[in-house]
């Protein structure tokens, strides 16, 4: 007598033997999509690796204005407004340009005359060229005294600072608007390439000197800016707290909003992929 070692099986009412799930029940041909699918993970890879290029390039922008804003406005604080400091102190004084004084180009005593260059297309990108600077030893009136600057060899405004020397020294004005911005002289209303402009500090205005005392009535500029200290500390606070620098920030936001529309895009593929029906 023999017997079946095999084990019998029963088969218990109600279930039935589970099979794995196969790609094509899901209507996904893997031997012609995949590859799709990898072609598309590479052109997203791309995609995220331009938006960070993005970052490097408006990130240290950014951040230079920022942090060089941030070391002026520090060392700008620091200096005394009195002039009755002992000669050598370094002072930060601001008054009106005296009426007495001579306008080189009316009404302004120091100006800059610039030339519209770019493509002259709208839309299309444009600057400023400098073309001619004539800065003149003025007087101005404070509070309490008049004061003569005896130099013509000052700024009109600090320079941005490097942040890692040999790397990122990226040159620019820190305060663009440095001049009397509303007596400035249009050459083409519109702001035509190739036009002219003349902007530059006005008889009775405000400025902000900063320099070193020579003599109780007498100061060696360093440099000279359209203005109140009071406006200019507040301009330069705000460049320190990154609201005066739109341009950075609109390059980071564009940025984060291609990666993120690269992303979705590719998602949206992959669903649409999925979707459809194996290929006969």
């Amino acid at each position: 007598m023999t017997h079946d070692k095999r084990k019998s099986t029963v088969r218990q009412p109600g279930r039935r033997k589970r099979l794995p799930l196969q790609p094509a029940a899901l209507g996904f041909n893997k031997s012609a999509k995949t590859p799709a699918i990898y072609a598309s993970a590479r052109l997203l890879a791309i995609a995220l690796l331009m938006c960070g290029a993005l970052f490097v390039g408006s990130g240290p922008a950014y951040l230079q204005r920022t942090t060089s804003a941030a070391s002026w406005l520090e060392d700008l604080r620091a200096l005394p407004s009195e002039i009755s400091h002992p000669r050598g102190t370094r002072l930060a004084i601001d008054g009106l340009i005296s009426e007495d004084n001579v306008a080189s180009s009316p009404p302004f005593v120091a100006y800059v005359r610039e030339t519209k260059r770019g493509s002259g297309s709208r839309g299309g990108s444009s600057w400023w060229v400098e073309e001619d600077r004539h800065r003149a030893a003025f007087s101005i009136r404070t509070t309490s005294a008049k004061v003569v600057l005896t130099s013509t060899e000052y700024k009109f405004t600090p320079q941005l600072r490097a942040l890692l020397p040999g790397y990122i020294d990226m040159a620019g004005d820190l305060i663009a608007d440095w001049d009397h911005a509303h007596l400035r002289h249009e050459a083409s209303p519109d702001g035509s390439v190739g036009y002219a402009r003349l902007r530059g500090l006005a008889i009775g205005q405000p400025v902000l000197v900063i320099g070193r005392m020579v003599e109780a009535d007498r100061i060696i500029p360093e440099y000279v800016m359209a203005g109140t200290r009071q406006s200019i500390e507040a301009r330069v606070l705000e460049m320190a707290h990154g609201n005066d620098d739109a341009t950075g920030y609109a390059f980071m936001m564009a940025a984060i909003a291609t990666a993120l529309a690269a992303l979705l895009a590719w998602l949206a593929y992959v669903a649409w992929i999925f979707r459809q029906r194996p290929l006969a």
